[in-house]
């Protein structure tokens, strides 16, 4: 029955609550009741004779207590049978509009998406960060990064004494954010306990909507990063952003099969022909998700800082990720700019070899990360671009060092996704 009721194969967006419906025939009106609803068709159950098979048929479904009506021609496409009774069929919706679409997709996220009695208020990324902001951050992040970790090794590693370390991961243990994981080996004295993050406390969703290569990528992590469910879709000129964003996010919601009030937030990455406030307000007004959002073209580092161990250490890295965009992390922080579009290449030279040696004499970075997109266009790019470095730099005393990105296309997924969770660990 699924695959028949769905048609729309790239989606599981059904709604198993039951909802009163109406269900009009050319000749006669049957009231019945809905057993699951998506985007694509409906199974309704209601007792009628097999050659209604095929029949085009006006479905109405009840969509609030006080009587609201969604009504959108179908045809009867499947009909459940047992002992020669027919106990519901399933329909295809057709000729649906954009707006009939629109409010389907709404009953659909209102039913699924309650409301939710406490939220998590994303803030600006490049903000100057509380004390208790800061120390928080810290020893998540830590833990995140290094855990299983005793208490004693947390506290050295920030420089914080263990009493205050104790109090701040005793209200992680409460909250159930961080899990004890046992003791450990003893080198003397009593044996230390370890603590880890718990992954599954809550989840995010990283959305990347690029306009100029015509796709929206979305996927669902837990607070480690461990993406769970991925989805891509190819986008066309008429494709209604707002609507399929909301769509892909409910798509990765079931798919990933898990509890959808413990998803915590979203993060959402678009490119420069975008507009992100419009789509951060319809996320956040339909799903009731806090929406955190930055151009594309400015967060790929952080994917690359967050989820590369080896980058630990490195305060200053330059992500190179096409020849006009490249991201900065600065002093351990992502540097956004004074109007956030740090990172654009307007020069309006053909190469980005000036540029970009420029770049590296001003800010000295410790390595320059480049994307796999650029290496994948120009065989042999690491080793040329590294020997012009050499060159052209001589005079540096520490040439930074290029490495190849450890990402793919989700790079800018992941990195929204990852603000997300670091804006979570700081407000949890």
């Amino acid at each position: 029955m699924a695959e028949i009721l769905a048609q729309d194969k790239r989606q599981d967006l059904r709604l198993k609550e039951t909802l009163p419906i109406n269900f009009r025939l050319a000749d006669r009106s049957l009231t019945a009741q809905t057993e699951d609803i998506s985007l694509g068709g409906a199974f309704i159950k209601v007792e009628i004779e097999k050659k209604i098979l095929g029949k085009k048929v006006l479905v109405e479904i009840i969509s609030t207590p006080l009587g609201g009506m969604i009504a959108t021609p179908a045809e009867v496409v499947w009909i459940k049978e047992e002992k020669g009774r027919i106990l519901g069929v399933g329909v295809k919706f057709v000729d649906v509009d954009e707006t009939k679409r629109e409010e389907i997709l709404k009953l659909v996220l209102e039913k699924l998406f309650p409301p939710r009695e406490t939220k998590i208020v994303f803030k600006a990324v490049n903000r100057k960060l509380s004390e208790k902001e800061d120390r928080a951050l810290e020893i998540l992040d830590l833990i995140r990064r290094q855990g299983p970790i005793s208490i004693s090794n947390i506290s050295r590693a920030i420089d914080v004494n263990v009493v205050t370390t104790t109090n701040y991961l005793k209200d992680y243990l409460k909250k159930e954010l961080i899990i004890d994981c046992g003791e450990d080996v003893s080198s003397g004295g009593r044996r230390p306990n370890l603590m880890a993050l718990n992954p599954n406390f809550g989840f995010v969703i990283g959305l990347e909507i690029n306009r100029e290569e015509n796709f929206i990528l979305g996927l669902m992590a837990d607070l480690a990063s461990n993406v769970i469910a991925k989805a891509r879709e190819d986008l066309v000129a008429d494709t209604n952003i707002n609507q399929k964003s909301a769509e892909l996010i409910l798509r990765l919601v079931k798919n990933s099969r898990i509890d959808i009030q413990r998803v915590l937030g979203a993060g959402l990455g678009l490119d420069s022909s975008n507009n992100v406030e419009p789509l951060k307000e319809y996320i956040e007004k339909k799903i009731g998700l806090p929406v955190l959002s930055q151009r594309s073209s400015q967060v790929g580092v952080f994917a690359e800082k967050w989820l590369n161990m080896d980058l630990t250490g490195i305060e200053n890295l330059i992500y190179l990720d096409t020849p006009r965009h490249c991201s900065l992390f600065i002093s351990g922080q992502l540097y956004l700019g004074a109007s956030e579009e740090a990172g654009s290449i307007h020069s309006p030279r053909p190469g980005i070899k000036d540029d970009l040696f420029c770049l590296i004499s001003l800010l000295n970075p410790e390595a320059m990360i480049v994307s796999k997109k650029l290496i994948d266009k120009q065989e042999d790019f690491l080793k040329k671009i590294r020997e012009e470095i050499r060159h052209a730099l001589s005079g540096l005393h520490k040439l930074p060092t290029v490495i190849a990105s450890t990402l793919g296309e989700d790079t800018v997924a992941q990195a929204v996704g990852a603000l997300a969770i670091r804006e979570i660990f700081m407000q949890i």
